[in-house]
């Protein structure tokens, strides 16, 4: 991948990682996983560049839901370098896989009624 390509890749997947787990906690309700439909749904109305698509599903469906979308790349692989761009350092994660620690994030900013708190973080 030339620069331009992995600077595009790494911006896409900021703003997948900041903006997309408030809108998904928003519109579907705190959940640790969510539908391929409501993910797409989601990445659709944040117009998140759908080419990175796969890097969500890994991130928002369980990985035997994941297999079932075609998407090309690791389970592990995809959500490990997905939670790398997550903003604010909220992950702690030395080997690259999920944590409940980026769930709590997530789920701290989600007030009751179902908004998200915008708590600067890039939601």
């Amino acid at each position: 991948m030339d620069l331009f390509g992995a600077w595009a890749k790494r911006r896409a997947l900021r703003k997948y990682a900041g903006l997309l787990p408030g809108r998904l906690a928003r519109d579907y309700g705190a959940a640790e996983f969510y539908t391929p439909g409501q993910i797409r749904s989601a990445v659709g109305r944040l117009r998140l560049d759908a080419a990175y698509l796969a890097y969500a599903n890994a991130m928002f469906l369980p990985e035997a839901a994941f297999e079932g979308t075609g998407s090309a790349g690791s389970y592990a692989d995809l959500r490990g370098e997905f939670l790398r761009h997550v903003p604010g350092g909220a992950v702690s994660s030395s080997n690259g896989s999920p944590n409940d620690l980026y769930f709590a994030w997530v789920l701290a900013r989600v007030d009751g009624a179902g908004g998200v708190d915008s708590g600067g973080a890039g939601f």
